[in-house]
């Protein structure tokens, strides 16, 4: 018996959640869901895609579906016709299950037959690039899922009476990451498509327990004086999904000491189903840069460029992870889709890092941003990092023997930039180019799109 059926059963009286519209779904609701599926699609594994958003409906299909042990690639609900077509070409699920715009309900497309086997244990499929419906995907089962949600349950000592916002879309890591481990905990999770710009999302985070973002959300959250119109029902705020300033870790914290709230920072890859780390809130304000340590179950070590595991406290090396969570593998077609385990619950994360005294850890960069300038190795992220915390608002690119950064907005003084980066970095003027875009390409996780961003650079004029 998987997790989505077990919970079910467990906390079957209890409410799951309610939407924007004020509709409710109880656990047991999933429990009469699953029944409904037996009927229609009978006992023989299937393959469906959910374009999903955070509505009860899709909720509903979601658990039921991964209860009757069916494997679901989530997809956005927004997802364009190409994407799903590529989708449907490469992968042949039975059918597609998305919320009709005629009706509001869920209704069938894209269905096919005679698809083949799948892994038996096969449950969840997410997309590399969850923004776009990536082809590539990465393959999870039930059990992997369900550690890393009572890891996290344990961490952030959950409970049923938690009732968090959640305004991150499920078919992303970290949003998905929320709901389910809240759902091992019998929790009412409170669900919104409203985004924190919007007046209703405002409505909706009263009463909640709990919020959760990105560093682009917390930025956002600042913006708006976020202390002085959270509910007085909220006491946790948690943030993964990237490095967060250290200006901004800072004035979290502060705000969360003075309200009694706790704000921990939080690690993690899509690989890993997703959470890796997290810094306990005692230790947010003395080590604001830190990604903090391994959560229940998971184990880091770092490895030098021979492989071999560094024991020194400031040495940098890449950052491997041991968790029971690590997934599958990925599938790039149907046929992986009948794959096992690949990864022998281990995964190389392309993340530079280091670690203190302290056993606490901090990363540094990725090892695909990094560019050698006239020789020297430079780290984009440390570059971006640092300028942002001269008060320019930037995003780092580049390629070997240039650094490229780009400035958000129109009244940008270029040449200053430019000289500022050279001056605290000590690179060669010619090759440190500023440019500026109006807005950076972002998706929905709020994550910079850098491929894109780097694509709109060309041609632009710069100093």
């Amino acid at each position: 018996m998987n997790f989505y059926l077990s919970c079910a059963r467990e906390f079957a009286e209890r409410p799951l959640a309610t939407d924007d519209t004020g509709k409710t779904l109880f656990y047991r609701d999933v429990l009469v869901a699953i029944e409904e599926w037996k009927k229609e699609l009978g006992v023989e594994k299937r393959l469906i895609a959910l374009l999903m958003d955070n509505s009860i409906d899709c909720l509903r299909a979601y658990l039921s579906l991964a209860a009757c042990g069916h494997a679901i690639i989530l997809l956005p609900s927004v997802l364009s016709s190409e994407n799903l077509a590529r989708i449907n070409e490469l992968y042949l699920p039975d059918f597609c299950l998305s919320i009709s715009n005629e009706t509001g309900a869920l209704s069938k497309s894209c269905q096919n037959s005679l698809n083949g086997r799948l892994a038996d244990d096969l449950s969840v499929l997410l997309s590399t690039s969850g923004s776009t419906g990536s082809p590539k995907l990465v393959r999870f089962d039930a059990k992997r899922l369900e550690c890393n949600a009572r890891a996290i349950a344990e961490y952030l000592q959950l409970d049923r009476h938690e009732q968090p916002l959640c305004h991150l879309p499920f078919y992303y890591s970290f949003g998905l990451s929320i709901l389910h481990s809240h759902y091992v905990v019998g929790a009412h999770m409170q669900l919104t498509k409203f985004s924190i710009m919007e007046k209703q999302f405002w409505e909706r985070l009263d009463g909640a327990t709990s919020l959760s973002g990105v560093p682009f959300h917390f930025e956002l959250l600042k913006q708006l004086r976020f202390e002085r119109r959270a509910p007085s029902s909220l006491k946790t705020l948690t943030q993964a999904g990237g490095k967060m300033r250290e200006e901004l870790v800072s004035h979290f914290a502060s705000i969360a000491g003075e309200r009694d709230w706790q704000l921990i920072i939080m690690y993690g890859q899509t690989e890993a189903a997703p959470r890796i780390s997290w810094l306990p809130p005692e230790n947010v304000c003395e080590k604001p840069n830190s990604i903090g340590v391994p959560i229940p179950g998971v184990s880091l070590a770092l490895l030098d460029e021979q492989g071999q595991e560094i024991l020194i406290p400031g040495q940098e090396g890449e950052l491997v992870v041991k968790s029971p969570s690590i997934m599958l593998g990925y599938a790039e077609k149907r046929s992986d889709l009948l794959l096992g385990d690949e990864y022998g619950n281990e995964l190389k994360t392309g993340d530079v890092a280091k670690f203190d005294k302290e056993g606490f850890f901090y990363i540094v960069g990725r090892k695909s941003r990094f560019v050698k300038v006239q020789g020297n190795r430079v780290s984009l992220q440390s570059v971006e990092d640092h300028m942002k915390d001269l008060g320019h608002d930037c995003v780092c690119l580049g390629r070997d023997d240039e650094l490229l950064i780009v400035m958000n907005g129109e009244c940008v003084d270029l040449a200053a930039v430019r000289d500022a980066a050279v001056r605290s970095f000590s690179i060669p003027p010619r090759s440190v180019i500023v440019r500026k875009v109006a807005k950076f390409p972002r998706a929905e996780s709020g994550k910079v799109k850098y491929a894109e961003l780097m694509m709109m650079m060309q041609g632009e004029a710069s100093v």
